[in-house]
């Protein structure tokens, strides 16, 4: 049962931690239209001579970087200077058209809505980081430098695992652990000796100030190296952070790796939301508009799940109740179906429930959050889901539920199974819109207590304490009437409730 309130904000006071204030990326054919005038944003040396030493590097970097090779995603710390937020913003979209400033990036390989398998590395120390058109490159250190804080290997790569992890938990991605042969950064595909997603650390712009930054997905540029993330080494205080459990380090790692599955900015800036512009900390990893981006992406847990065939086994229910969260029907032809087997005679109560709520939702433009104009999405109403009960043939249909409008739950009560054997529950959607719709699903089935009969023939005697003595263990096909005490077991426990019933018909 995957219970996960990931919509909770947890009560603590909002932070600004972060805000990506690189996260342009713009069509092939836009960044070929700039002029060589164009390349280069003017930033005047008074305008140079209010940052730190370490800053005024940064952006002297960033200015001899035409703005179409310009590209990436970096976060800044708390108490940053707008002054300087602002003049990372100018710089990163200098010759832009703001028309054309941000596109949605592509996902990893396959279709939309289908899971996918990430593998993921750490390079090795000494590797070589290069500067990556926009950003400054340096040698990595991240082993040496979060072994310091963190005191063994285990417990700093712990954390960026259960990071990944939350993102596997909530969508069709998968993460698996490799080694890093220390081969170049952002131009060797990930294999077997180097993973999908790189991650390693140099020394960026000093303490706080620009924290990290991420490459898209490889189809984002149609080359290899995407999903690399890059932490801020002179960033040491932040990461070793203990409060709430690192949650300091843990959302810019699941921010930064949202952008690694191809998720962009999301405005208003309000703290609901993970790929909002400024992170905070009122809150652990993804939140719902995170979810649905992510999902409409890769599919929920369950996928691939869109037909009998892939149905998703839910295991055997015996007087159990399971409730399902986050679920996903990804767009208005996406169907999920889930297959659950009874040993006897049972009845089903099954509860389909939209999840969602309305909230402003816009993309990032220029500074930050400002000037945008963000439309109102009712996550909640975007399909009218129904579902059917098939038989065990996966064909019949047994009943359906398609009695309530959008955003209204449907449910199936009281319906007395057949018999023994394995069912499939279908959840779809009966309206056009090409859109993901969250669900929780809700499964109950009660078995009652078995009455002794083991051969139906109204009469409990020495031939169904044969079948019992056959039936010792969980119940199955063909023992459910002699599970007196409806525990799930034929057992010691139900043999009190077959002696009362041994006096005859």
């Amino acid at each position: 049962m995957m219970i996960r309130p990931i919509h909770a904000s947890v009560g603590v006071a909002v932070v600004s931690l972060a805000l990506n204030v690189a996260h342009a990326e713009m069509p092939r054919e836009s960044a070929s239209t700039l002029s060589p005038s164009e390349s280069v944003a003017v930033v005047s040396e008074c305008e140079l001579s209010n940052l730190t030493p370490s800053q005024r590097k940064f952006v002297e970097h960033l200015m001899q970087v035409p703005a179409a090779q310009r590209r990436g995603s970096f976060c800044v710390a708390p108490g940053t200077s707008q002054e300087y937020i602002d003049l990372l913003d100018r710089l990163m979209f200098a010759g832009v058209d703001d028309s054309q400033r941000y596109v949605h990036t592509t996902r990893w390989p396959g279709s939309q809505g289908s899971p996918f398998n990430l593998t993921y590395s750490f390079v090795p120390d000494g590797t070589a980081v290069p500067a990556d058109s926009s950003l400054p490159g340096g040698s990595n250190q991240i082993h040496s430098l979060f072994g310091g804080l963190f005191g063994s290997t285990a417990a700093w790569q712990g954390i960026f695992s259960e990071c990944f992890q939350s993102w596997g938990d909530l969508t069709g991605l998968s993460y698996t652990q490799v080694g890093d042969d220390g081969a170049s950064l952002f131009g060797s595909a990930g294999s077997a000796s180097r993973g999908d997603v790189r991650i390693s650390s140099i020394p960026l712009d000093g303490f706080n100030g620009v924290l990290a930054y991420n490459q898209f997905p490889n189809a984002v540029f149609g080359t290899v190296g995407g999903g690399d993330m890059v932490l801020d080494a002179n960033d040491g205080p932040n990461w070793a952070n203990s409060a709430n459990n690192y949650r300091f380090l843990r959302n810019t790692i699941m921010h930064e790796h949202g952008h690694g599955i191809g998720l962009m900015h999301v405005c208003p800036d309000n703290s609901s939301k993970l790929m909002e512009p400024a992170i905070n900390l009122n809150f652990v990893g993804p939140q719902l508009d995170d979810v649905r981006s992510a999902q409409r992406h890769y599919g929920d847990v369950f996928e691939a799940n869109d037909s009998v065939g892939s149905a998703s086994d839910l295991g055997t229910f015996h007087n159990r109740t399971d409730v399902y969260e986050d679920l996903s029907i990804d767009d208005n032809s996406d169907v999920d179906v889930y297959a659950f087997t009874v040993p006897d005679n049972a009845v089903l109560d099954v509860s389909l429930t939209p999840v969602g709520n309305s909230y402003q939702s816009a993309e990032q433009v220029f500074f930050g959050c400002l000037f945008i104009s963000p439309v109102t999405v009712n996550a909640l109403s975007i399909h009218n889901l129904n579902m059917t009960l098939l038989d065990s043939n996966g064909s019949t249909t047994l009943i359906t539920a398609a009695n309530n409008s959008s955003g209204q739950g449907e449910s199936i009560n009281g319906y007395s199974l057949p018999g023994a054997g394995t069912y499939y529950l279908r959840v779809s959607a009966s309206t056009s819109t090409d859109d993901i719709q969250l669900y929780d699903l809700s499964i109950e089935v009660g078995v009652p207590a078995g009455d002794g009969d083991a051969d139906n023939d109204n009469d409990v005697d020495l031939i169904d304490y044969m079948v019992m003595q056959q039936c010792i263990g969980p119940v199955t096909a063909g023992c459910g009437a002699l599970d007196t005490d409806a525990d799930g077991d034929v057992d010691d426990g139900d043999l009190a409730g077959f002696v009362g019933a041994l006096v005859g018909p």
